[in-house]
């Protein structure tokens, strides 16, 4: 661990027993209902120029609800919580898992009603009202739930036309205090009365991709109406506990040896600036971006059809190829993201789900590609088919000697834009957390 790191910085402090976890989300939710006291005038009687900039966060408190937030029974993470929850220990970049994402919306917005949509849909799940703390007892990091979202809002007004672009960084810059449940902000920039730039940021600790996609889309109903919203049917503590009841039921000692024996590090890309893996303590992400062509994606679609794969499977087996190709290797390790959305308990449960998969690639150099795929596609369901295969990591050796040598997350659709109201909320951009890869 690097010696420079200080733990309240990212998560929590260990010092810090859960009374005085409380005794803070107290004191700032009284700071927060006295700084939102005044946000109840409409949009169109404070809509201001650029020269009158007001950046202020402020929480979004419910203000039918009294400012104490106390804390219920601390809970375990789940095992992919705890996995991030070691890697940020290990790294100097408190904003490694910061999700945010960016929209834009012509049209009036309601801020007050947007306000208690938010409240609302935060008090339905959990996963938007939970702070990490560690207890000094044992050291382990635990989920509390609290009785009240601390959610932050930050609303101003700019006729800048490069704002919105440097409100998505702010918002991507900000170090989340996970400790006191602040886990998520809202950035409203308003640019006129009928324009207004939307940027959601939150921590992946709280939630993953397919979950934000289901959040939003409660957002924009009980912007227009709550009673539109269905009952909530399970919370994220459910599907951690059968989680963990189907981890420690599992017996699959000689199935990880077998996948360790392959996951060793792969050697460098020959297009590689360095000669060797270098430690790091932050990461970056570099982006490409390639679209295919209309005939070209037909084709894919038509030869995992005759296959009876998927263009999925068709994704994995390509990978497969160029890295055995590229590399001369025949043995690795490839993780895939699952959803774990298969039980319809869970279906629309709102927290971090999504685990990855390690899928043992085995390519031949003999053999064509409708045979690589089909024995993808074999693979695949096999491995989506066992129990989860997550398991906690113990070392920082064990962080770093992964099960997997390259991970694929294949995004099969991803909603742009979403009615909202009278209006429509059209996607711009984004910026998705920074994961430990080479």
């Amino acid at each position: 661990m690097n010696a420079s790191y200080e733990p309240e910085a990212v998560v929590t402090n260990p010092a810090r027993n859960s009374e005085q976890i409380q005794e803070e989300t107290e004191s700032y939710a009284d700071q927060s209902e006295s700084s939102s006291s005044d946000q109840g005038t409409s949009r169109a009687s404070q809509f201001t120029p650029a020269s009158t900039l007001d950046f202020t966060p402020q929480a979004v408190d419910d203000p039918q609800s009294s400012s104490t937030l106390s804390l219920r029974n601390l809970l375990p993470l789940s095992v992919e919580q705890e996995k991030m929850y070691f890697m940020l220990a290990t790294v100097d970049d408190p904003t490694m898992y910061n999700c945010t994402i960016q929209y834009e919306l012509h049209g009036d917005l309601d801020m007050e009603r947007f306000k208690i949509a938010v409240i609302h849909v935060a008090q339905r799940h959990e996963s938007l009202r939970t702070a990490f703390v560690t207890q000094a007892a044992d050291g382990m990091p635990r989920r509390a739930i609290l009785e009240s979202s601390q959610i932050g809002w930050w609303e101003r007004t700019s006729g800048d036309p490069l704002e919105a672009s440097l409100e998505i960084s702010r918002v991507h810059s900000h170090e989340y205090d996970l400790a006191k449940g602040q886990s998520m902000v809202i950035s409203i920039l308003h640019t006129s009365l009928q324009h207004h730039i939307m940027t959601f940021g939150y921590h992946h600790l709280i939630m993953d991709g397919v979950s934000w996609q289901l959040l939003l889309r409660e957002f924009a109903a009980a912007y227009q109406d709550p009673d539109l919203l269905a009952p909530v049917i399970s919370q994220y503590s459910a599907f951690c506990d059968e989680a963990l009841m189907r981890a420690a039921s599992r017996n699959d000692a000689l199935e990880r040896s077998r996948l360790l024996e392959t996951a060793s590090p792969l050697p460098l890309f020959p297009f590689a600036r360095v000669s060797f893996r270098q430690v790091h303590t932050c990461y970056e992400t570099i982006q490409v971006s390639s679209q295919l062509d209309a005939g070209t994606s037909a084709k894919v679609k038509a030869v995992s059809s005759r296959a009876g794969a998927t263009s999925f499977h068709f994704h994995v087996a390509a990978i497969q190829l160029l890295i055995q190709k590229v590399l001369d290797i025949d043995k690795f390790i490839m993780g895939i993201t699952n959803a774990n959305r298969d039980n319809p308990r869970f279906e629309k449960v709102i927290g971090h789900m999504v685990e990855v998969v390690p899928l043992r690639c085995e390519p031949q150099s003999s053999c064509t590609f409708t045979d690589l795929l089909q024995d993808t596609r074999a693979r695949v369901l096999a491995a989506l088919a066992s129990p989860s295969a997550s398991q906690k990591p113990t070392s920082a050796e064990q962080m770093h000697t992964t099960e997997c040598n390259v991970a694929v997350n294949y995004i099969a659709k991803f909603t742009q834009d979403i009615r909202f109201d009278q209006s429509t909320l059209r996607y711009l951009t984004s910026q998705l957390a920074r994961q430990p890869y080479d």
